[in-house]
């Protein structure tokens, strides 16, 4: 846009550029499937260097084989062990709106496992900001399984997330599972 105008014979102009922005739609990030490791610039987190999350094929929410993200906390004597998923940075700076959307899938024992996601906008160097943590009936998606749970397409539940607190920045997180003994999750 500009603006001229003429005051005792000399002319004076304004610039003001207009800046047209439009909408961005946050891309799907991470999809499991066709891998059997995790994304570049994933990593695990295992301090007690025992079991930890992994990747494995099951029936996902739309009926069709599919990559997850398993941690098998059956049978595991590493109680209040908390291992994690460490993901890459994602860019959030173009967006007004953002959010973390998954499924998950998970039965309790008689006691209940718990997920806690953080995130991190200096570039993992800490993960202050708690974004989740569910476990009991917010996480149960099967009634209660005293053997291993593996998830059929009637047991998934979608997470969703909102991230409008961390747009324009980088963004990672921390998936962890905190284990109490109890059964397997599954993060799709």
């Amino acid at each position: 846009v500009s603006l001229s105008g003429v005051n005792a014979g000399i002319t004076y102009m304004r610039y003001k550029p207009i800046e047209f922005i439009v909408p961005h739609k946050v891309p799907k990030l991470i999809d499991f499937n066709g891998s059997s490791v995790l994304p570049n610039g994933w990593k695990y987190y295992n301090p007690d260097y025992a079991r930890s999350w992994e990747l494995t094929k099951v029936t996902g929410i739309d009926g069709q084989t599919s990559n997850a993200l398993r941690y098998r906390n059956y049978n595991y004597v590493g109680y209040e062990e908390e291992d994690a998923v460490i993901t890459n940075s994602f860019d959030l700076r173009n967006f007004k709106n953002a959010r973390l959307t998954f499924d998950v899938a998970y039965a309790p024992h008689n006691i209940t496992d718990t997920l806690i996601i953080y995130a991190s906008t200096d570039c993992g160097n800490s993960y202050p900001f708690q974004i989740l943590k569910i476990a009991g009936s917010a996480l149960q998606t099967h009634a209660k399984q005293f053997y291993e749970f593996i998830p059929t397409e009637n047991d998934w539940k979608n997470v969703l997330v909102s991230l409008n607190s961390y747009v324009n920045n980088f963004v990672s997180f921390k998936i962890v599972n905190y284990n109490n003994g109890a059964n397997t999750i599954y993060i799709d």
